[in-house]
């Protein structure tokens, strides 16, 4: 169905003037249609603002050899996802049915690797606009190295570009830098602080 038709689709339930009640009915009726998973970002976005959504938030962290600094792997999001073109450690969201491992899986089409393993360090409850959102942060470690252009690249961890998303920046990231320190023998500062 192309756009057009979707409108009018709309338009013509919205012009019945139904009832609230009458809209959930159809609204309910409408997604027994949908098949559980990845649901594109129109009709997620539209459902994550109606529950809990719990998000596997993947870190990949190295130590760079050259400058012995830990650096990052960051994603940056496309202009039609949520916090359009900022960087983030990659994540997704459980899917009905899922469970990490599966998750992961599908992180291997961010990364362009598959994740080996990880391991849970903590957690962290966001409220976005498009619903609220309890993100469990894991260390991963990749199979070989993952993909690295325009959109993916790996950045000192205290150095991250200016238009990273503000939870990854603020929270996930140290949180992840500092797990990884004590797990590696690294000397870090006790508070990570990012400077611009």
């Amino acid at each position: 169905m192309d756009s057009k038709a979707q409108k009018q689709a709309v338009d013509l339930v919205m012009a019945m003037d139904l009832k609230y009640d009458d809209y959930r009915e159809v609204a309910a009726e409408l997604l027994q249609r949908i098949e559980p998973g990845a649901y594109g970002t129109p009709l997620y976005n539209a459902l994550a603002r109606l529950g809990m959504n719990l998000a596997f938030e993947a870190v990949a962290l190295r130590e760079n050899g050259a400058t012995g600094k830990i650096e990052v792997y960051l994603r940056q999001r496309t202009a039609n996802e949520a916090y359009p073109l900022q960087w983030h450690a990659p994540g997704s969201v459980m899917c009905v049915g899922e469970d990490w491992r599966k998750v992961a899986n599908r992180l291997a089409n961010e990364f362009g690797t598959d994740i080996v393993s990880y391991e849970e360090i903590g957690e962290l409850f966001t409220k976005e606009e498009r619903g609220p959102f309890l993100s469990k942060i894991f260390l991963v470690q990749l199979d070989g190295d993952p993909r690295e252009d325009d959109r993916h690249h790996w950045y000192p961890a205290d150095n991250l570009p200016e238009v990273t998303v503000d939870h990854h920046e603020e929270h996930i990231i140290p949180l992840a830098v500092m797990k990884y320190a004590v797990k590696h023998g690294i000397r870090v500062r006790a508070r990570i602080e990012f400077v611009r």
